[in-house]
């Protein structure tokens, strides 16, 4: 076949096939040394990474705040709920049924989840069997309050 193409070289299929090797093999070890690289650099990042990494889980029927993704404007909420977990999907996902809401669920990854505290008023109010404390009401919190006279100097 190289006689009918290339008559005046009889050994130009070896040429090819051998300027192919040259060419091919050394990409090839390139690509490997590539992949065993970018191998190691991923577990070593996989590491570091999981030294600061907080492993969050939810159980049936928790309380939880879901993290609003489109809002309206910068200033508005950026938590909604309280919501129930009503299942675990997966390791990272859960389905949440948001209060207030007829039968709406929504799939949410364990990200965009906060755990939801209640306030202290109404978890005493629980405590205490429904009677209201005055103590609370009526205690005020000092909060120091600047003075404009230069005079007084309160350290």
């Amino acid at each position: 076949m190289s006689q009918v193409f290339f008559p005046g070289r009889p050994n130009f299929h070896i040429f090819v096939v051998t300027y192919w090797q040259k060419l091919f093999y050394p990409v090839l070890n390139a690509f490997a040394l590539a992949v065993t690289k970018m191998t190691e650099v991923n577990d070593k990042r996989k590491v570091w990474y999981d030294k600061k990494a907080v492993k969050r889980e939810f159980r049936v029927r928790n309380l939880v705040l879901v993290l609003a993704t489109s809002k309206p404007n910068k200033m508005a909420v950026q938590w909604t709920g309280p919501g129930v977990i009503e299942s675990q999907i997966s390791d990272t996902n859960y389905i949440v049924k948001m209060e207030g809401k007829k039968d709406k669920t929504e799939i949410c990854h364990v990200d965009l989840l906060k755990p939801y505290h209640q306030r202290p008023e109404l978890i005493n109010l629980i405590v205490n069997g429904g009677e209201e404390i005055q103590e609370r009401e009526t205690e005020e919190l000092a909060i120091p309050y600047p003075v404009s006279d230069p005079n007084i100097y309160d350290f």
